[in-house]
C-alpha cells in the first residue's frame, strides 16, 4: 500500500443529501469540487466522465446501490475518496456489462493514485455489501462524524 487508507478520508469530502439531477451533473459537480480544493488536476473532470461512459461503475447488492466512479492516476494530485449520499437517486450503468440501469445513492469517487491502492480500495468498497450495519449508517445516519467513522473503518477493511 502506498497510502494509509484512513487518511483518504477527509471531512471536506464528505457530502449528505448531495443534489444532482443524473449522472453526469453528478460527476461534474464533485469533480469540479474535488479541483477546486486541489485533489485532481483540470484533466481530472474530462477523463473521469470518459471512464464512466466506457467503464460503468454502478453495483447493485441486496439492500444497496453504490457507484465507485473513478480513473487514472495522472489526473490526481492528491489521494482521497470524495463520499456523497444523494438526496435522490441518480442512474449509473450496472458494472461489467454496463446495459442495466442501477439507482445509486452512495457514491465513492475514488481519487486514488496508484493502480495496487485502487484495487485494495475496491475490494474494501465491495465489503459494504456484507457489512449492512455499516451500510445503513451511510445510508441514514445524519451525525457526519459518525459518518466520517465509518467511512475510515470501510476504507481500511475493519
Amino acid at each position: 500500500m502506498g497510502v494509509n487508507n484512513s487518511e483518504l478520508i477527509r471531512e471536506e469530502l464528505i457530502f449528505l443529501d448531495y443534489e444532482a439531477s443524473d449522472k453526469k451533473d453528478l460527476i461534474t459537480k464533485m469533480g469540479t469540487y474535488a479541483q477546486l480544493k486541489g485533489y485532481v488536476k483540470e484533466s481530472f473532470l474530462e477523463a473521469i466522465l470518459k471512464r464512466e461512459e466506457v467503464y460503468p461503475t454502478g453495483l447493485r447488492g441486496e439492500n444497496l446501490a453504490i457507484a465507485i466512479p473513478h480513473t487514472d492516476a495522472i489526473h490526481i494530485n492528491e489521494p482521497a475518496v470524495f463520499f456523497s449520499r444523494l438526496k435522490n437517486t441518480v442512474k449509473f450503468k450496472e458494472m461489467g456489462i454496463g446495459v442495466d440501469d442501477i439507482d445509486v445513492q452512495l457514491v465513492f469517487m475514488l481519487l486514488i493514485k496508484t493502480p495496487e491502492d485502487q484495487v485494495d480500495m475496491l475490494s474494501n468498497l465491495m465489503g459494504l455489501f456484507v457489512k449492512h450495519d455499516m451500510a445503513e449508517i451511510l445510508k441514514n445516519s445524519t451525525d457526519k462524524e459518525e459518518i466520517y467513522n465509518t467511512l475510515v473503518s470501510i476504507v481500511s477493511n475493519n
